[in-house]
């Protein structure tokens, strides 16, 4: 995780995951696997899910970028097609693949969904993905420095820093998750946090 900047206009100051907004060079990054198929439909699943496999990998993919150019973390495999791969006009993709490495989808569970509630200053449909540590196969300098310090955070030392609601709930969700099911199966069930009639809603993907 890592801290938004004061001068953001969105959530400033507050600890958060890496991520952002699926950019069109995500859509056709070359990659070394895809989806798994039950998280595929996941994302498909529940009100204005993904419409098409493309667009569901292209979420997936979205998380390994903004997670290389925020940390430089390289959620992939190294890979002998890197080489051969048609070189991306994207720079964050071009970095990535001047690594050695391709992004690995098959390992991504979906964790969580959840859109901003009305009346905030932006609102954002968000996906959370999460990766065990096996999956990262390298690290270079962040691209960007959109997160001050981004550092590897315990459940624990998550909670007392300064965590969106949204935020910590999710974390409180993977914990009990990660109790019950300590492999993160593709299959379980998916919290989807959402606004509905001025009331907060969740249900299961």
């Amino acid at each position: 995780m890592g801290k938004r900047s004061e001068h953001h206009a969105f959530m400033p100051g507050k600890y958060v995951f890496p991520g952002g907004r699926v950019e069109r060079s995500d859509y056709s990054a070359a990659m070394a696997s895809d989806l798994d198929p039950v998280v595929a439909a996941k994302l498909k699943a529940g009100r204005a899910g993904c419409a098409t496999h493309r667009q569901a990998r292209a979420f997936a993919l979205a998380a390994i970028r903004e997670t290389f150019e925020e940390t430089g973390y390289l959620v992939g495999e190294k890979a002998e097609a890197a080489a051969d791969a048609a070189r991306p006009s994207n720079p964050a993709w071009r970095a990535f693949t001047d690594t050695g490495a391709l992004p690995s989808l098959s390992p991504m569970r979906l964790i969580a969904r959840a859109i901003t509630p009305p009346g905030r200053t932006r609102r954002f449909d968000a996906r959370f993905f999460a990766v065990f540590e096996d999956s990262i196969v390298g690290r270079q300098e962040s691209l960007d420095k959109e997160l001050l310090e981004p550092r590897w955070l315990t459940f624990e030392e998550a909670y007392e820093t300064g965590l969106a609601n949204i935020t910590r709930r999710v974390l409180t969700d993977l914990a009990a998750r990660l109790d019950e099911d300590p492999d993160l199966q593709p299959g379980a069930g998916v919290p989807f946090h959402f606004m509905h009639y001025g009331r907060r809603q969740s249900e299961f993907l």
